[in-house]
């Protein structure tokens, strides 16, 4: 039995596995939904309708997001907009937007693989998977981000010693897809180039490189919120501490 939830100017519609199907429209019509998504037998999140824009996902055997594609263009999939590449239990590379990085240069050229070479596994938060972020506050250097679980779990992660700060997409009912935190050796060049909106080129990978090195040499934090639906959040930060909000209500 599908269920509804209202939450102020929205409405979210879950199937009988109590995963969220629909932002918003006509229970089942896709094209009068702020949002849609689709389900494998596994639970795994096949396809995602975000404002119009659709993104399907591939997951290989061990549940693992590996691609996404868009509707269209000459692939039969589509179009590829990111991969992932694995060897075996560890992440090793990354292409998106017509780049592929990889997660330690030192593979490409090192014959022999050093275990003390490994980049350390980053943390998702998954209780927050279709929870919402509730709002922030700024505080000169400190930023405050209001979140909450899908069982109503009150939240707040306080970022101190902000050095940067990108939010966009912001909206009434904002529904997480996931939140993720990186330490400095995790941190890459993709999260510089959407936290500062680098420029194409030259000028603008000189710049990133640059930003990258010295995010690393001050053993900077990032918080990432990636949503279904509306904001995106990106904070990038001296420290980043996850509290209960009751937690915070008595540290402050």
């Amino acid at each position: 039995m599908n269920r509804v939830v209202a939450a102020g100017l929205h409405s979210y519609f879950y199937d009988a596995e109590n995963r969220i199907i629909q932002v918003n429209g006509t229970m089942g019509q896709c094209s009068t939904a702020a949002a849609c998504y689709v389900y494998d037998a596994e639970g795994h999140r096949v396809r995602a309708t975000v404002n119009g824009q659709t993104r399907d996902f591939i997951y290989d055997l061990s549940g693992r997001n590996i691609d996404e594609f868009t509707p269209g263009g000459s692939g039969w999939l589509g179009t590829w907009t990111r991969g992932e590449a694995y060897a075996g239990s560890l992440h090793i590379a990354t292409y998106a937007n017509g780049t592929t990085e990889f997660d330690n240069s030192d593979w490409l050229t090192n014959e022999v693989f050093k275990v003390e070479k490994r980049r350390p596994q980053m943390k998702n938060y998954s209780q927050f998977h279709d929870g919402n972020l509730e709002g922030l506050w700024i505080d000169e250097t400190v930023v405050h981000v209001y979140l909450r679980t899908l069982e109503k779990e009150r939240f707040v992660a306080v970022a101190e010693g902000v050095v940067a700060l990108a939010v966009s997409g912001f909206r009434a009912g904002n529904l997480i897809f996931e939140v993720v935190t990186r330490n400095h050796e995790e941190i890459t060049f993709s999260d510089i180039a959407d936290l500062y909106d680098l420029q194409e080129g030259p000028a603008g990978e000189t710049q990133g490189v640059r930003l990258l090195e010295k995010a690393r040499q001050e053993h900077l934090t990032l918080l990432e919120i990636n949503p279904s639906y509306g904001a995106t959040c990106i904070v990038m930060a001296h420290s980043v501490d996850l509290l209960a909000r009751n937690e915070w209500r008595v540290a402050h």
